[in-house]
């Protein structure tokens, strides 16, 4: 579980980085706030974020190795034996990763996601 901190603190970090916050909200702009343009382009944006931590962790620096990551981390999120203090670390992970809070993306991406599913 402190393999699991850690590698979120570094998730955590790359997605708060201001260059990257940067990129992120204009992406947002340059998509006009459609969640439905936003999220794949956030994905291959993400990507590249998350290059140096999939190395550090030791995972493939591709998608594939960014969907192992995420499974890791699930079984120290969610299900039985969850750590509920690395579930809020997660969700603040997962919310930093869509850029400036104000422009609401999270949670016009979440809003799409409910609807899709």
């Amino acid at each position: 579980r402190d393999g699991a901190w850690d590698l979120l603190q570094d998730l955590l970090a790359a997605y708060t980085e201001p260059s990257f916050v940067q990129r992120v909200d204009k992406l947002s702009k340059d998509v006009q706030f459609s969640a439905k343009e936003f999220a794949p382009r956030l994905a291959r944006l993400s990507l590249e974020a998350q290059l140096p931590t999939l190395e550090k962790w030791g995972f493939e620096a591709s998608v594939a190795g960014a969907q192992e990551l995420r499974l890791a981390l699930q079984d120290h999120t969610h299900g039985p034996g969850s750590d509920p203090k690395l579930l809020e670390i997660s969700e603040k992970v997962s919310r930093s990763l869509y850029g400036s809070p104000e422009l609401c993306m999270y949670d016009r991406v979440q809003v799409l996601l409910r609807g899709a599913g």
